[in-house]
């Protein structure tokens, strides 16, 4: 059997998903809606004050308003398979979805005993985050901060609970398939950004920089946030109602269907892309053809 493996390549099309986070007021948004042509989710009806509207007619992007995570889900999936000439995608604020999220979830079950009423949202913006990740565009995510505790020896000699700072407030973990988070602070008149995590070699942990865009551009290289975004066919209706009927009828497993879709980093057959769903059907129309 061939090895599947090849030699690494430089950039390789690479898009910056990251996250930035902080206290009200700092100039999150207002970075960020400097960004190429940005595609701004908001969350939080932000974008009507007068200044992000010229921010953003400045940047040639447009706005979408929604704090319901199905909808941004969708709309997630339709910049990925839809052609358009937006390059960032800014959703402000993740904070505000995970909320919504919580809140209903904590309606639904009436708990919040071992964290319950954080699993159906954590699993929300998880899918949310894989969509993000496929996605050809540069991802900004919003987040307001929160205190960060840690566990410390009180002067008793017990354990107790101090402060260690901010952290993002959202999904615990959100950092993990992200390639850079920081947080946003002011210092004097000036915005500066702390890097708190990073992948990319222009960005160093613990780095402080001023937090706009000619400078994040510079950092990172202009090229890789400007060039065009590149659409990708998903499974249509049609396709998907063929796999799920040959899956059926040549009795694979849900594990083997679960497996299927993480390879390909999607939460359900509709979000595969066209080629590997035509490479589905063909597959296993050879499996029930050699069954039968």
């Amino acid at each position: 059997m061939a090895l599947k493996a090849r030699a690494p390549g430089v950039g390789e099309n690479k898009r910056l998903k990251f996250l930035a986070y902080g206290v009200a007021g700092v100039g999150k948004s207002y970075c960020a809606l400097q960004f190429p042509k940005p595609y701004y989710i908001d969350t939080e009806r932000g974008v009507e004050n007068e200044q992000y509207q010229e921010l953003l007619k400045k940047a040639g992007g447009a706005y979408f308003f929604t704090n319901d995570s199905d909808e941004l889900i969708a709309e997630v999936r339709s910049l990925m398979s839809t052609p358009h000439d937006y390059r960032t995608l800014v959703i402000d604020s993740i904070t505000e979805i995970y909320d919504d999220l919580l809140d209903a979830s904590y309606t639904k079950i009436g708990t919040t005993d071992f964290n319950k009423h954080r699993t159906e949202p954590d699993i929300k913006i998880k899918h949310l985050l894989r969509l993000c990740v496929r996605l050809d565009m540069n991802v900004v995510l919003i987040s307001h901060s929160k205190a960060k505790w840690k566990n410390s020896t009180g002067s008793n000699g017990k354990m107790v609970l101090s402060s260690d700072g901010e952290t993002w407030d959202c999904l615990k973990g959100l950092d993990y398939k992200l390639d850079l988070v920081v947080e946003v602070s002011k210092r004097g008149h000036d915005r500066v950004a702390s890097v708190v995590k990073t992948r990319e070699s222009g960005f160093q942990d613990g780095e402080i920089f001023s937090w706009d865009y000619s400078t994040f551009a510079e950092k990172y290289g202009s090229d890789n946030f400007e060039r065009d975004s590149v659409s990708v066919a998903l499974a249509s209706d049609k396709q998907v109602a063929m796999i799920e009927s040959l899956f059926k009828e040549c009795g694979v497993s849900d594990s083997a269907i679960v497996k299927f879709l993480n390879k390909h980093n999607a939460d359900n057959l509709s979000e595969i892309p066209r080629e590997i769903a035509d490479k589905a059907i063909e597959h296993y129309q050879g499996v029930k053809k050699g069954a039968a």
